[in-house]
């Protein structure tokens, strides 16, 4: 629908409402080494979106209500059913994106992301705050929805958002470039089959924060693949589903054992069932 080309800065879209449409509603991509930044989307609306991939047949190409790059905002607006909702984004030799803020906004029915950090070595402090993501009726037949999907970036927070009834909250996977320092704190997961997922592919996941956060009805709590980072202060109350599930907490190591550690303290873990309906709180693997 608005394509920014190249070199857009201090752009300004409020209150618009954009229906229907094929692919993306706005887009402030970098496409050139003169990149767009400073854009504001606040108090706008987004229905039925990325109709060319609604079917989930093209998963990871198209579908995203807005794309954003450097000191990006997307303020209080609505996102309802469509693949993605914000995508992070930008082209490869920019450098990093710098504190894009995502806050106060609703998602429902997003059925593959609703917010993604897309692009490697994209994202450096980003902001992803006091947002709503659920998921109403059945999911999408080719997708299991994730609610912020990190996969790049150094120092993003995750903070004061509620999830419901999404099958992943938060997951944050390491590719090449690593990823470093991201906080979940303060949020409220209920009903996810995955509540927060830090999972190390071809890189590494240092520095990682896990913290004052309330999970319900969880099928798997926390799983934290990492090689350095800290669950602390969080509450979990009835996790796990007693068959293959890890119950509230589970540390993991992919590959041979790195030099970090992960502190595991202060955590309060009620009725929690992992596999085949042991009761298990924490659950430690090695080389798995």
């Amino acid at each position: 629908v608005i394509f920014g080309y190249h070199n857009c800065r201090n752009l300004l879209y409020s209150r618009l409402r954009v229906e229907n449409f094929h692919n993306h509603a706005i887009n402030e991509q970098i496409v050139s080494f003169r990149g767009s930044s400073n854009t504001v989307v606040r108090d706008c609306t987004f229905i039925r979106g990325g109709i060319t991939n609604f079917n989930g047949t093209y998963p990871n190409t198209d579908g995203a209500a807005v794309q954003v790059d450097a000191y990006g905002v997307v303020d209080s607006c609505m996102f309802a059913n469509m693949p993605r909702g914000v995508e992070i984004e930008g082209a490869a030799g920019n450098g990093y994106q710098v504190r894009t803020i995502v806050t106060r906004c609703y998602f429902s029915n997003v059925f593959e992301y609703g917010v993604f950090n897309i692009t490697a070595g994209k994202g450096d402090s980003s902001i992803i705050s006091d947002n709503f993501f659920a998921q109403y009726g059945d999911p999408h037949p080719n997708w299991t929805p994730i609610a912020v999907y990190i996969t790049s970036g150094r120092g993003t927070i995750v903070r004061g958002n509620t999830f419901l009834n999404v099958g992943h909250g938060v997951t944050v996977l390491a590719g090449s470039g690593g990823v470093g320092s991201v906080q979940v704190v303060n949020n409220n997961f209920r009903t996810n089959i995955f509540g927060v997922y830090f999972t190390q592919a071809s890189g590494v996941i240092t520095g990682a924060v896990v913290s004052g956060n309330i999970f319900e009805n969880a099928t798997n709590g926390i799983i934290m693949d990492a090689d350095a980072g800290m669950i602390t202060g969080n509450t979990m109350m009835d996790s796990g589903d007693g068959t293959s599930s890890v119950g509230a907490i589970a540390l993991k190591k992919h590959g041979s054992p790195g030099s970090g550690s992960i502190l595991v303290a202060n955590n309060v873990i009620t009725d929690s069932r992992g596999l085949s309906a042991a009761w298990y709180g924490v659950q430690i693997y090695a080389n798995v």
